[in-house]
């Protein structure tokens, strides 16, 4: 790319306006770039964002503090230049401030003689506008090759390589999984040395000018792109350009993401027959090594997305389902495991490979669907998200309990409000499930607690409430008082009622079991699926 294409103090001074203009400290900054003129006289910097390059008739360095904290604040606020003109204040600049701009290599410019500022201001603006111009003509161009090269066959070199060829500079592309790709390729052992020092955030060490853009997809990044110069500092256009590379990127990403899930998808169709004990094992296990890559499976888990009340229609929430599974896939394989998914009208099922977790999966599973619960926000008005994960398991023909076992988690909480997504954790709930469908709970509540239920319906009372902090408190005082928000007197009142109504004995260990299993019963049937 062409090295004027941005406008700089070096610019400045080949122009004619500044024929009779003379540097005096800073040389060494004259690289720096302008962004715009402003004629200031006055400590007022708010209108001051950086680049500019500033025009003074010196008023502000007849007191010398006045004109030290002057220049310091325009070094500190990133200023490219200052230029003075020794006529009608000062007629020298004194040597401090000569020092003060040298230390900062800050360009110090100084006309002897009187300059129209007002025709330089307007000169300098029509050459910024210009290169401004130009840096949009540019952009066009190369949005337009972008998009030609998007339209066709390409890979992720093509798409480099155009904006190698608008910037002249190298361009690196690194995946969070898979090969990194450079264009122009570098040796080797460069290549090593930058990836290295990318992962620890280093590449400064490598004394490149260079500019970084995640590939965000699904609020997930999925690679980084670097755009590096060993030569000069990457100039506005080049760094537009790695802008508009990287949306076109993560939109190219995104689709492909969702057309492999689609045909995951198609593929994986026969997983539900598995799962639902309807395919031999022997043609489970066939499927398995078309699909696996590994075969040293230590255990199998089912993890299920349920939605409550969706609309088969609504398109979000077929892209919902799936991004999801996108975004699932690659938190899984983040933690080790190996991905089968598939969907069913209004669940999304992750049949996951564990290889090496053994117990770890307990603590890793909860992060994850803590991850996946973030999409929620995302979901229809009015549809809820229900994760489960049911037992793990080590045979391929065990897989169904394991899916059966995710769908009561879910059956569990959706009827206790219970948030706790993995079915091992759900205890005394999975018992209570249990009951439910052998024997009926209602009989083992009244036997119970109707005594209380009905105490607290005729007396408007919360002894249900008191007994089940009570009991959850084991029996200790002071902590139930205080959850309960109660002096302890209040709760020694209640307790001997709870005695009255229950019996002298109902905080003995076995009464208390049963009194316990009744209330998780009374939870498990009060709430509606």
């Amino acid at each position: 790319m062409e090295k004027d294409f941005i406008l700089t103090i070096e610019h400045v001074l080949n122009s004619p306006h500044f024929k009779k203009g003379e540097i005096i400290a800073g040389t060494a900054g004259i690289k720096r770039r302008i962004k715009w003129v402003h004629i200031l006289d006055s400590q007022l910097y708010d209108s001051l964002t950086g680049n500019e390059f500033i025009l003074s008739t010196g008023r502000v360095f007849t007191d010398l503090e006045t004109g030290l904290s002057f220049l310091q604040n325009l070094i500190k606020r990133n200023v490219s230049g200052l230029c003075v003109e020794l006529v009608s204040h000062i007629t020298s600049i004194p040597d401090e401030l000569i020092k003060l701009a040298d230390e900062h290599d800050f360009p110090l410019v100084v006309f002897r003689d009187t300059v129209n500022f007002i025709d330089v201001t307007r000169d300098l603006h029509t050459m910024i506008i210009t290169k401004d111009s130009i840096t949009f003509s540019r952009m066009e161009e190369f949005s337009a090759k972008l998009n030609e090269i998007l339209l066709a066959s390409h890979d992720m070199e093509d798409i480099l390589a155009v904006v190698h060829q608008f910037t002249g500079q190298n361009v690196v592309y690194v995946p969070a999984q898979g090969e990194a790709v450079f264009v122009p390729s570098i040796p080797m052992a460069e290549r090593k040395g930058f990836l290295k020092f990318a992962a620890q955030g280093l590449i400064r060490d490598l004394n490149l000018s260079f500019v970084s853009r995640p590939i965000n997809v699904l609020n997930r990044k999925w690679a980084d792109v670097f755009l590096f110069s060993g030569q000069h500092e990457l100039q506005d256009i080049e760094i537009l350009i790695l802008d508009r590379v990287v949306v076109a990127l993560a939109q190219e990403l995104l689709r492909e993401l969702s057309g492999q899930e689609k045909r995951n998808h198609e593929e994986n169709l026969w997983i539900m027959g598995w799962l639902k004990g309807r395919l031999p094992e022997y043609e489970v296990t066939h499927k398995l090594s078309q699909s696996v890559l590994k075969t040293d499976v230590s255990g199998y888990l089912v993890c299920v997305l349920r939605l409550n009340n969706p609309s088969r229609q609504d398109k979000h929430l077929n892209k919902f389902m799936t991004h999801t599974m996108i975004v699932a896939r690659s938190l899984f394989e983040e933690e080790g495991f190996y991905l089968l998914g598939t969907c069913e009208a209004d669940q999304l099922v992750f049949v996951l490979l564990d290889y090496n977790s053994g117990s770890a999966w307990k603590k890793k599973l909860p992060k994850i669907i803590d991850q996946l619960q973030l999409r929620n926000h995302s979901l229809p008005k009015g549809v809820q998200a229900f994760y489960g994960v049911g037992k793990r398991v080590t045979l391929v023909n065990e897989v169904k309990l394991s899916y059966e076992t995710a769908l009561d988690a879910i059956a569990i909480q959706k009827r206790t409000g219970k948030k706790e997504p993995i079915y091992d954790e759900l205890h005394i709930y999975r018992i209570i499930s249990l009951l439910d469908r052998v024997s009926n709970l209602d009989n083992l509540i009244d036997e119970y607690l109707t005594p209380v239920i009905k105490y607290d319906q005729e007396h408007h009372t919360e002894l249900m409430k008191t007994l089940e902090i009570y009991l959850s408190c084991n029996g200790l005082k002071q902590q139930t008082a205080e959850l309960l928000f109660i002096v302890r007197q209040t709760l020694y009142l209640r307790i001997q009622k709870l005695e009255h109504l229950l019996g002298e004995d109902f905080m003995k260990a076995e009464k208390r079991l049963a009194i316990e299993l009744a209330l998780c019963a009374y939870n498990y049937k009060r709430t509606v699926s």
